[in-house]
Parts: C-alpha cells; sequence; structure tokens
C-alpha cells in the first residue's frame, strides 16, 4: 500500500470511486460560399467598422477576376479548337487528291506502257498509306491506357 502512495504522491484518487467524470464539448461552426453568416459579419463590424465591406468587395473582386479568367480560356479552347479541327480537315483534303493524282498519273503511265515509271509513282501513295495504317495500329494500344 505504501507504494500506491508513492506512486500517486496525492495528486491522484486512490480509487476509481472518487475520479469524476470530466466531460468536453467540442462545438464547430463552418459556412460555404463567398459570405460569412451574417452573425459572424456582424462580429467583424464591431471589431472595426469597414471590415464587413472588405469582406463583400473582396468575394465581389474575386468573383469578377474568376468569371473573367474563365471567359479568356474558354475564349483561347474555341479558337484552338477551331484552328485544330480546319487545318486538319485542309490537310486531309489535300493528301487525298495529292494520292487520287498520283494513282491517275500511275495509271496512265502504265497505259502508255512506262512500266517502271507507273510502279515508281505507284510506290508514293502505296507506301505512304502503309506507313499511316501502321502508325495507327501502333498507336491504338496508347488509347486504351
Amino acid at each position: 500500500m505504501a507504494m500506491k502512495n508513492k506512486r500517486n504522491n496525492g495528486n491522484l484518487p486512490a480509487n476509481r470511486e472518487r475520479l469524476g467524470e470530466l466531460q468536453i464539448k467540442h462545438q464547430e461552426e463552418f459556412f460555404a460560399g463567398p459570405f460569412p453568416p451574417p452573425s459572424i459579419v456582424k462580429e467583424y463590424e464591431d471589431i472595426q467598422a469597414g471590415f464587413a465591406e472588405r469582406i463583400f468587395s473582396y468575394a465581389e473582386n474575386e468573383q469578377t477576376h474568376r468569371h473573367a479568367s474563365q471567359t479568356e480560356l474558354i475564349g483561347i479552347n474555341r479558337r484552338e479548337i477551331g484552328v485544330s479541327f480546319w487545318a486538319h480537315a485542309i490537310t486531309n483534303v489535300c493528301i487525298t487528291v495529292m494520292f487520287i493524282c498520283l494513282l491517275a498519273v500511275g495509271s496512265y503511265a502504265l497505259h502508255l506502257g512506262y512500266t517502271t515509271t507507273a510502279l515508281a509513282i505507284f510506290a508514293v501513295p502505296i507506301g505512304r498509306m502503309v506507313i499511316s495504317m501502321t502508325h495507327m495500329v501502333r498507336k491504338e494500344p496508347d488509347k486504351k491506357r
């Protein structure tokens, strides 16, 4: 028993019956949005006149800035998409016309009896199609990732 008393040193009760309950209450308030609730705004105004106006002014300026930034980004994206679409479309049309012309010239050269020349002319569009197809096959697994 003497050892127990030494441990407690008189600071803690010797048995549990003497211990009282300790209750801790924790209250938390939060809000979402650009403006705090009116009760909090009033407390800011009590600290110093004009604080509430500064809070509202800050929130309004931030919203105006955010809207301007988003509008600018949307405009840039639309221009980039439009330029990209038309650049690809024009390129595809030009390549298709070039391939048709090469096939026509190669067919005419073959008709005239220039076999070697015709084969050389046919090699360009056929080679390009083979390269395009192998490139698409290699790219396809990357798209699935």
